[in-house]
């Protein structure tokens, strides 16, 4: 037999029922500020769930309705709406004096909050769908990929429950665990088979820990999910108020990370690599070199096309468009596609010309994409050359957390603190969020503006790196190859 849905039962764009009822006009007339229709989110896809609870909500508001004792239909109704979604007489019969309302309530269980509603994987499902269609095509898998690395790391520690299960106390306690738990604890060794349980159960040092970044970016995406289930009327509203203010800007502060001090220049770039031309990759010998002069993350450059390096036709200045341009290509947040003017050292070391030469589509053509896209393999290969006490040994002296990111504090700290660059000006060359909010994505970028940039970029130099001791990259045999 098939089931028959009733008048009073309606379907959200989501798909999941709501009870619906057109008040009668004696009640608008006696409250003209009410809408004329009461409407509740069943929180279930199932109908025939639908249809019973529908059923509860169509005598909860009828005896609310046709009650004498109501003073206040207005009140009534808010807290009739704001009832769980399976017991609607609870706050309704708070309306009623203590005498008139129905002496079993007080000693019936309440019921199983899981009795009903969506899982929060459920919930993840319907929220990735219905934010797919407002991302950018060539952003869709990056953007899903990262929410559900973000949520799939919420749901594992609070568990899979049921949304209406979600308070704020909860959210505290995912707080509390995040933050003691290590980064990349898929990928180290020592971390990679413990479950949530027992990694709380031992003590996670401080430099193995989820950077602030890291957990501003988590943070963040929780609260977006968790404002999404609040509005659809799948979990109670404003849950995300413990995330709020608990980690510093950290575009403001000093990061984890430290930068390169000149010790650790010297070995890098005095090495014997560079003063005897022995890189045996063109990304080698250039990507820690970019990374110094540009303050670019590390994905963004080993990502580059070989199109992305050009020069402006309006300025005449040669550019790095990092960009997501394309499928396989990655950026945080649109604040990161952005024009980097070309520092005159890089220029020398011949970085333009082996990009006018390169005939393939990618600049870096030896670097494939895996997992963690393009700087998979490249980040082993620095850490294993130059942070190996064996070859340059950089960055292993007592409580120092130094690696490829470095590169960019240094370059962000000569901005800052020598240059005395303007922090919006700053943020627009390394793809920080202008505190502005100004627009830095590539075709908004205006001549003068890339000017600036250029004179800004150019004004940055490392007096302990002697650029005549690094033999071009041109100069090098394995140039006539690449």
């Amino acid at each position: 037999m098939a089931f028959k849905t009733p008048s009073y039962l309606t379907k959200n764009s989501l798909g999941i029922y709501q009870f619906q009822a057109r008040l009668p006009k004696r009640v608008l007339a006696k409250a003209p500020n009410l809408p004329p229709f009461f409407r509740k989110s069943l929180s279930t896809r199932e109908p025939r769930t639908a249809s019973s609870l529908a059923r509860r909500w169509a005598v909860a508001l009828e005896n609310i309705l046709n009650n004498e004792n109501t003073s206040n239909l207005e009140d009534a109704l808010t807290l009739l709406r704001t009832s769980p979604v399976d017991q609607p007489h609870l706050k309704a019969n708070s309306t009623q004096s203590t005498e008139q309302r129905p002496r079993t309530s007080l000693s019936t269980p309440p019921a199983a909050c899981n009795s009903i509603g969506f899982r929060l994987s459920e919930a993840l499902e319907d929220y990735i769908g219905e934010k797919r269609r407002s991302w950018n095509p060539k952003a869709i898998n990056g953007n899903e990929r990262s929410i559900r690395l973000k949520i799939g790391t919420f749901i594992e520690i609070v568990g899979d429950i049921y949304c209406q299960q979600l308070t704020t106390k909860v959210i505290v306690e995912y707080k509390v665990i995040i933050l003691k738990l290590p980064a990349n604890r898929s990928k180290i060794k020592q971390y990679r088979q413990l479950s949530i349980k027992k990694l709380m159960e031992i003590e996670v040092p401080e430099h193995h820990r989820l950077g602030t970044e890291t957990l501003m970016g988590h943070f963040n995406k929780i609260s977006a999910f968790l404002d999404w289930c609040g509005n659809n009327d799948i979990a109670p509203q404003n849950l995300k108020s413990p995330l709020r203010n608990t980690l510093k800007n950290p575009v403001s502060v000093n990061l984890q990370r430290d930068s390169f001090n000149s010790s650790d220049l010297q070995k890098l770039f005095h090495s014997d690599q560079y003063k005897m031309g022995t890189h045996s990759k063109p990304s080698r010998f250039f990507v820690p070199l970019l990374a110094l002069f540009t303050g670019a993350r590390q994905n963004e450059l080993c990502q580059l096309y070989t199109s992305d390096v050009y020069q402006d036709s309006e300025s005449g200045i040669w550019v790095i468009d990092i960009n997501a341009n394309s499928a396989d290509k990655r950026l945080k947040r649109a604040s990161h596609a952005r024009l980097i003017p070309i520092h005159p050292a890089i220029k020398k070391l011949g970085f333009i010309s082996y990009a006018e030469r390169n005939k393939n589509l990618r600049l870096f053509p030896e670097l494939k994409f895996k997992r963690d896209g393009y700087a998979q393999s490249f980040s082993r290969w620095f850490n294993d050359t130059y942070r190996n006490k064996q070859n340059c040994d950089v960055g292993n002296e007592p409580d120092e957390n130094k690696n490829f990111h470095s590169f960019r504090h240094t370059f962000i700290t000569k901005l800052v603190n020598e240059i005395g660059a303007p922090q919006h000006k700053v943020a627009h060359i390394v793809g920080h969020r202008p505190s502005d909010n100004s627009e830095t994505i590539q075709r908004y970028t205006k001549t003068t503006e890339l000017q600036d940039r250029e004179k800004i970029i150019s004004m940055v130099q490392y007096a302990e790196i002697n650029l005549n001791d690094i033999a071009s990259w041109e100069a090098t045999p394995q140039s006539l190859t690449s």
